[in-house]
């Protein structure tokens, strides 16, 4: 009985896709102006502008060239037509193997429908990412590029490139780091997005940055690898959350007045115990009434600047900062624990 003898399960059957491989290389048909599809494009044709992919081993392009002249170009690169040119989309490891081959013609498949910069990137994005063999330097860079140029949040770039918010908030992190981190990152030294997402937080919320960077040079020097436990085990003092100062005029007078004031730079609180009272004014100020003057105002007595040149003044429920001469006490008016029964002093 005769045995038949199966292909290999586990490894690739070369000999299956070398035969599959002439077979394109023979029946593929040379580009013309209007062909579209599987063709074949003349090398020196082919015009390579940036591409999110920066970093190309070159030993591996030689091993990809040896394989190609050998089996053949399994997968085609894609382009998009520029004129009587072409612009790669897609494929630069193949076009530059090839191209080290010396051969005249590549496989490829010209997408038209790709017209625009940011559609090539994220068409390259999404190969590589399916391909899964880009680093994540590269493609957190390529995606902080892409959202600075289409002015995309997080959503929409998730959304075009069928990742998930949150995976593109974890990569976008490498663009916050400083270079000599992002240099270990190229050079392998730090590969766990989880860690260089809590690294990029740690950056951005410490006062004192380059301590970090002191610590983990001294991690790499010993020729380890920056890990998540690393990472996780710094600790610096993060920086204090500094109060926004609020313009005078858009504070409104309530009994959280004074606080607000306080948080300001040049401005002393009083306290008058026992005391309940008005101080009834007119001022004048630049952005009330063309500067003319107005009645029915008051000086708030427990708030004065350092500047002692200076009051501050309330007017239909918003404060202002007035020099002194440009205001005018009427009366004050001292009130009873109530307040609802004022008396003239």
């Amino acid at each position: 009985m005769a045995i038949t003898k199966q292909p290999p399960r586990n490894n690739l059957d070369f000999a299956a896709i070398k035969a599959k491989a002439e077979k394109v290389n023979n029946t593929t048909p040379t580009a013309s102006a209007a062909d579209t599809g599987l063709l074949d494009i003349i090398v020196d044709q082919i015009d390579v502008e940036p591409q999110i992919r920066t970093v190309f081993d070159e030993e591996s392009i030689k091993e990809l060239a040896a394989s190609i002249k050998e089996h053949g170009q399994i997968s085609p690169i894609t382009v998009r037509r520029a004129g009587t040119r072409y612009t790669l989309i897609t494929g630069e490891r193949r076009l530059r193997a090839v191209r080290s081959l010396g051969f005249a013609t590549i496989k490829a498949i010209v997408q038209d429908n790709i017209k625009t910069s940011s559609e090539i990137t994220v068409s390259q994005l999404i190969e590589n990412l399916q391909r899964e063999d880009m680093g994540p330097l590269e493609i957190g860079l390529a995606y902080c590029k892409l959202m600075e140029k289409e002015k995309w949040t997080a959503e929409v770039a998730a959304q075009k490139t069928g990742k998930s918010t949150r995976y593109v908030y974890r990569v976008i992190s490498v663009g916050a780091l400083p270079e000599v981190v992002q240099g270990w990152i190229s050079q392998k030294l730090l590969t766990d997005t989880v860690a260089i997402e809590a690294l990029a937080k740690l950056y951005k919320g410490s006062d004192a940055p380059e301590k970090i960077t002191q610590k983990l040079e001294q991690v790499v020097s010993r020729g380890l690898t920056i890990t998540r436990a690393i990472v996780e085990g710094l600790s610096f003092p993060v920086k204090k959350p500094v109060a926004k100062a609020i313009p005078l005029k858009d504070v409104p007078l309530t009994v959280t007045n004074a606080s607000d004031l306080r948080r300001q730079k040049g401005f002393e609180q009083y306290e008058f115990p026992g005391t309940n009272f008005k101080i009834l004014c007119e001022f004048s100020h630049p952005s009330l009434n063309k500067g003319k003057v107005s009645r029915g105002a008051q000086v708030v007595p427990n708030i004065v600047p350092k500047d002692r040149t200076k009051a501050v003044v309330e007017f239909e429920g918003r404060v202002y900062e007035v020099a002194w001469s440009d205001v005018k006490v009427y009366e004050t008016v001292i009130l009873d624990k109530s307040g609802t029964k004022p008396k003239k002093a």
